[in-house]
């Protein structure tokens, strides 16, 4: 090869690492163990998807794949893990509604939502489901709302934190319905849940995979649903329009997420083999059993819901007293 040959292939390979700085990291996706960031204490139904998914992409794949739990600060500190790793979909955020509600509970949030991450798609939604400890003396939420109204601040509820999607639809309950009860927050889903099976909180309102054992099992009482309708895995279960409160819907959506500025085809990689296993006849059975619905919405059409969802959610919450950093406790 004489020293011009030399000179432009030279040339040439530059060139192209510098237009295509993320093609041969996305061509070879994923090229080693990829972690799947959950922004909650295992037990909960985040975890419970993000488990699902794993052991799905993991045949797929070929590499490993690691469910890092990292609870605490309401979602924050496992958000920012994602929002500060490098972007080449080896580290991903497995979230929830909570994504779109803490830029209006918590002040000066370490990331920018939504500019700080790449929407890949919703991987299920479901409603939220009121349950009770059996000690408590109600079967229905007509009863609940009477008797706390009965004895204003009495009764308790778990949450798995501030600004979770439980703690949301309960406020919302009882401004509609005019009742109240003392809030429990607690680190996680899992801790919540064993928190009021134990007794020491009464009433919780989570995602109904996240209570469904128990609820089978007689442990925990299942008042109502906040869906538009009832669910499949709880047909016996009003909602809570049917239970005298009309208009009420509240539903949670469960997503995944990648770092900011990811390349578009490890994007697309990621999202096409992601919606493949979303809807294989045996992950829809593990999901509609867990009370989910499926999801699979495109990356594009992704991020302008979470747009939409950033408005919605702001409107409802701009109102909100401040305490302790959090514009709603």
């Amino acid at each position: 090869m004489n020293t011009l040959h030399r000179f432009y292939l030279g040339a040439v390979t530059a060139a192209l690492t510098v237009l295509a700085p993320g093609l041969s990291g996305a061509a070879d996706f994923p090229n080693r163990q990829v972690r799947f960031v959950v922004p909650s204490t295992p037990g909960g139904a985040l975890d419970v998807l993000a488990r699902i998914m794993s052991a799905k992409l993991t045949e797929k794949w070929g590499q490993p794949i690691v469910v890092d739990n990292r609870g605490g600060a309401g979602g924050i500190i496992g958000t920012d893990i994602v929002a500060k790793a490098p972007p080449d979909g080896h580290t991903l955020l497995i979230v929830t509604t909570g994504f779109v509600t803490n830029p209006y509970l918590y002040k000066n949030l370490p990331y920018r939502t939504p500019n700080g991450f790449t929407p890949i798609t919703i991987l299920a939604s479901t409603p939220n489901v009121l349950v009770a400890h059996p000690s408590l003396p109600v079967r229905t939420l007509q009863e609940l709302v009477a008797m706390a109204k009965a004895k204003p601040g009495a009764l308790n509820y778990a949450s798995s934190g501030v600004g979770s999607g439980g703690h949301l639809t309960m406020e919302f309950l009882k401004q509609r319905a005019g009742f109240e009860v003392t809030h429990v927050p607690y680190k996680g889903a899992g801790d919540a849940t064993g928190g009021v099976v134990s007794g020491q909180t009464q009433l919780f309102f989570t995602a109904i995979g996240a209570v469904l054992p128990q609820i089978n099992a007689k442990a925990l009482n299942a008042l109502a649903v906040s869906g538009a309708k009832r669910s499949e895995a709880l047909p016996n279960v009003p909602t809570v329009a049917e239970s005298g409160v009309p208009g009420f819907v509240v539903d949670s959506w469960y997503a995944i997420m990648g770092p900011a500025n990811m390349p578009k085809e490890t994007l697309d990689r990621i999202y096409r083999d992601v919606a493949e296993v979303i809807k294989t006849p045996a992950v829809i059975a593990q999901f509609r059993t867990l009370g989910f619905e499926i999801g699979g919405m495109p990356p594009r059409e992704f991020a302008d819901y979470v747009r939409a969802e950033l408005k919605t959610w702001g409107g409802a919450l701009e109102n909100s007293p401040t305490q302790d950093g959090a514009k709603v406790q």
